[in-house]
């Protein structure tokens, strides 16, 4: 679908004129066509504009697929360096699951998910779920999250391990982010935060 001018600046947001962005795409920064004497933009082409504008104005309530990338691989480095040796990453699904292949490809492990319900839509369940299977071996295990919000769901996830036979000393977590309120803190994470984050895998 292509997207008239002013209609494209106004996605870009405020600091992007329907004139700035006639002047960029002039110096050739953006792919536009001409479609009589207006230029149009490809909502393709204008979602890599701003993929890459991001990249070089990064957001700290919305992290780019780079920045995870180098936060894990700064996680993993945390775990090198530690007596912790995981054999095994368990990702949270969804959120977990790039920042845990992400580790696991920089640790060089055995990577499992696992899914923890708490809600039907927007009705709280009396019972948290679980879909996937916990492992009974107890194996060193490093659980992955995007973040530590509450606490709930990693504190839960612990527990449940506990009584599949996994040893305290076996169970380890990494976060990306943890919030100061979350009840469980993880053993690893890159920083605190309050606001609440946007992450590449969401729907912005």
């Amino acid at each position: 679908m292509y997207l008239d001018v002013l209609t494209a600046s106004q996605k870009l947001g405020p600091e992007f004129t329907a004139n700035s962005l006639r002047r960029l795409i002039r110096k050739g920064d953006i792919i536009a066509r001409k479609s009589s004497n207006e230029f149009e933009i490809h909502k393709a082409d204008l979602a890599r504009f701003k993929y890459f504008r991001d990249l070089i104005i990064p957001s700290i309530t919305e992290p780019d697929i780079v920045w995870v990338m180098e936060a894990c691989r700064c996680l993993a480095e945390e775990v090198k360096r530690s007596s912790f040796k995981p054999t095994k990453i368990l990702a949270i699904a969804e959120g977990g699951i790039i920042p845990g292949a992400f580790i696991n490809l920089y640790l060089g492990t055995y990577l499992e998910t696992i899914k923890i319900v708490h809600y039907n839509g927007r009705e709280k369940l009396p019972a948290v779920h679980i879909i996937g299977d916990l492992s009974r071996s107890d194996v060193p295990t490093l659980i992955v999250d995007d973040i530590s919000d509450s606490g709930e769901t990693l504190s839960y996830l612990k527990n449940r391990l506990q009584e599949k036979g996994v040893s305290d000393v076996n169970i380890k977590v990494a976060t990306l982010h943890v919030k100061p309120q979350s009840s469980f803190k993880p053993d690893w994470f890159i920083s605190t935060v309050t606001e609440w984050i946007r992450y590449p895998w969401e729907d912005k």
